[in-house]
């Protein structure tokens, strides 16, 4: 029973035609529900309202109920929401009262009524955020003092709301608020703000003044809203003389998408420092032969690789290939053919600008930083991961490189130069015994010296990820090019895998606990990937992974055997999806009635961007905790292994899941300055990994229909 129902009325004391209207909110399906709200909406009793009242904590339905009230013939609804709803107990039915109130007062062309207005103390943010929608509808420019007000409130759903109201209200209080909280800590509220303001009427003048600004965030902001309105970025000086590097970033996508590439061209040749060169020679497209040319003589000259390979994969992304010097042209094409897990890989365009900025991003040694890129950096709630991000490295940079492979990426193509590069710093990691870890020359140990045989000793939640996903990459950029090079390093890799079992289970099954599947995931796919290739992988060690993974299902239900009590982990979905994906790989049908259970478990949980989850203060430790499930968390990694297992399964649930995916991710990469083509790092995990586990992962998850090739796969 819907919880409003116990507190609002009993549906057993309707009588008539809203007895089955009554039962059909309780039971019916969405639609069915909607219909009944507007036939409910008719009777224009005060009985109807509440019943209506009933669907107000459903969020697919709150819009609806308010509606619904404010359809309601007569003045009873109306005096009930003023005497009653707006005091009434729960928040759900107080914001539902608001915006019913709001667009009736609208709808008639009335002011707002003080008592509406006098919900800005509300105790509840719900109601908060409600009276800002409120505000915003009405249009009026008079609101904007208490909109101001509440753009400081503690509650981050408050302040987006106000930004969202705020959007449309063509005044320069309302650009000022919205500049403002396009710096705020809040990574959904900062999004949302830099999109209005690229949209606003009256954000041009306040940008322009940013642009002088001693601020290096407001002159990057300045430039992220003049591009998206389209006005052209003047000169070149300042591509020239910026030294903030996001700042600079900014200056040169606006130039790009104005198609200034003679600006840009300038100003990497004037520049002295390599990693501004590299902001701009990532942004630089040229438009004709002439540009491209030059772009070639100005990359001839360049010193430093990463800048070089960022011109020549603007020269080759547009189109002229031929007038690369020798000097600049590709590596000779791969002679091994693919593996047969690994299909005919072509990119899409917001995995392309995915690829664009972890190009953009790369350290100068190869590998991409954690911490760097990552504002919760030193601040991740759990004693067991803080400054983690600093350790895990070579474990996003195995995840960037698997983007690049995935993307079609060729080590002899656009971005060949990136992922090899990040390829040699992962052999840079790598021990004589093949163990991959974090490189002590930037990331010292913790936990001891380095000793002959491992001189790379690491805590240990990090270390089994950071061998698994660079054993992956290396597996996998052997398998797409066949480079000589690169076979003994992966054959090192894998053979670590074998040793030194822990309990019984598979060697690399060890991060929290011995029995989870996450980093074994990654090892399971290197293993499959590398037989597939050519590697030495022992066939009874793949049977003894399929016993594995088998042991760690719940055949009962489907669910892990084994569910961590962590916050991120509560409900066992993504354990489920990991599982399922390591079943397909390894080959086990996808048909019988444990997998069908498996599946049934995950049909629920459909991708989300909720990166707003109520994190405890401390670890509940309740083995009945750990199948709870009350906010489905946003979870790139979820994203990736659920779209592995469906893609697997086939069908029309693997086309229904790949559309629902592309609709969650596509509207949230960021379009602006040095943001643009990554994903913010919210949700589950992305405190350790930040924004290039965030980017990489989502990546990762949309390549999926190209990636690999399911026998099974309807």
């Amino acid at each position: 029973m819907h919880r409003l129902f116990a507190v609002l009325i009993a549906a057993s004391a309707f009588a008539g035609d809203l007895a089955p209207l009554a039962d059909k909110l309780q039971t019916g399906s969405l639609e069915e529900r909607e219909s009944a709200l507007a036939e409910i909406a008719s009777d224009g009793t005060v009985e109807a309202a509440r019943l209506i009242m009933t669907q107000a904590s459903d969020p697919a339905l709150a819009d609806a109920a308010a509606d619904a009230l404010v359809a309601m013939p007569g003045t009873a609804a109306i005096e009930w929401l003023f005497g009653t709803g707006l005091a009434f107990p729960d928040p759900a039915v107080r914001a539902c009262s608001v915006v019913a109130l709001g667009r009736s007062a609208l709808r008639l062309h009335r002011p707002l009524p003080d008592a509406l207005l006098a919900c800005e103390a509300d105790a509840s943010p719900a109601v908060r955020a409600a009276l800002a929608r409120v505000l915003g509808d009405s249009g009026d420019t008079l609101q904007v003092p208490a909109l101001v007000r509440l753009s400081a409130d503690a509650a981050w759903e408050v302040r987006l709301a106000v930004v969202r109201a705020l959007g449309g209200i063509p005044a320069k209080e309302a650009t000022a608020v919205l500049f403002a909280s396009a710096h705020e800590t809040d990574l959904t509220v900062r999004r949302e703000a830099v999109a209005l303001l690229g949209a606003h009427p009256a954000s041009e003048p306040a940008a322009r003044i940013a642009l002088e600004s001693t601020d290096p965030r407001d002159r990057a902001l300045a430039a992220c809203v003049l591009a998206r309105l389209g006005k052209p970025p003047g000169g070149g000086d300042t591509l020239v003389a910026e030294t903030d590097l996001v700042t600079l970033s900014a200056f040169a996508a606006w130039h790009a998408r104005a198609g200034d590439v003679d600006s840009l061209l300038v100003a990497i040749e004037k520049r002295t420092d390599a990693e501004g060169r590299l902001a701009i020679a990532w942004r630089l497209v040229p438009k004709g032969d002439a540009q491209a040319k030059r772009a070639a003589e100005v990359a001839l000259k360049e010193k430093d690789a990463r800048v070089r390979d960022g011109l020549r994969a603007g020269i080759l992304r547009g189109g002229f290939a031929a007038v690369l010097p020798a000097e600049l042209a590709p590596h000779a094409a791969p002679t091994t053919p693919l593996p047969k897990l690994v299909g005919s890989r072509a990119g899409s365009a917001p995995v392309h600008a995915a690829c664009d900025w972890l190009a953009r991003h790369q350290e100068a040694d190869g590998r991409w930083s954690c911490s760097r890129h990552n504002p919760w950096s030193g601040g991740i709630p759990f004693p067991d991961f803080i400054e983690e991000d600093r350790y895990v490295d070579a474990g996003v940079t195995g995840l960037a490189v698997l983007v690049f492979l995935g993307e079609g990426c060729r080590l002899d193509g656009e971005y060949g130069d990136v992922a090899r590069r990040g390829l040699d710093y992962l052999l840079g990691c790598q021990a004589p015994n093949g163990k991959i870890d974090s490189a002590p020359s930037w990331a010292p140990s913790p936990v001891g010296a380095p000793s002959a045989s491992d001189p790379n000793p690491h805590p240990g939640n990090a270390s089994n990820y950071n061998h698994t996903i660079g054993t992956l990459a290396l597996a996998e950029a052997y398998a797409m090019s066949g480079e000589a090079s690169l076979r003994g390093p992966a054959q090192r890799a894998i053979a670590h895998l074998f040793e030194v079992p822990q309990g019984g289970d598979l060697p690399w099954g060890a991060y929290l606990r011995g029995e989870d599947a996450a980093p074994s995931s990654f090892a399971i796919q290197a293993l499959v990937v590398g037989k597939e290739a050519g590697l030495e992988v022992d066939s009874t060690f793949l049977d003894i992974a399929r016993d594995y993974v088998a042991a760690l299902v719940e055949n009962a239900t489907g669910r892990p055997r084994f569910q961590h009590v962590m916050p991120y982990c509560l409900g066992g979905y993504d354990g489920t999806a990991t599982l399922l994906a390591s079943r397909a790989f390894l080959g086990i049908p996808l048909d019988d009635e444990v997998a069908s259970r498996q599946f049934a478990f995950l049909e629920p949980h459909r991708p989300n961007w909720n990166g707003h989850f109520a994190i405890p203060k401390a670890k509940p430790r309740s083995p009945a905790d750990r199948w709870r499930n009350d906010d489905d968390i946003l979870n790139f990694w979820y994203f990736r292994y659920a779209s592995i297992a469906w893609r697997a399964r086939g069908g029309e649930s693997w086309e229904r899941w790949q559309k629902e995916l592309e609709a969650v991710l596509l509207p949230m990469q960021r379009v602006d300055g040095d943001d643009e083509g990554s994903w913010d790092p919210e949700g589950a995990w992305s405190r350790v990994g930040g924004r290039v586990y965030a980017t990489a992962f989502a990546a990762l998850a949309l390549e999926t229909p190209n990636a690999y090739d399911f026998a099974g796969a309807k």
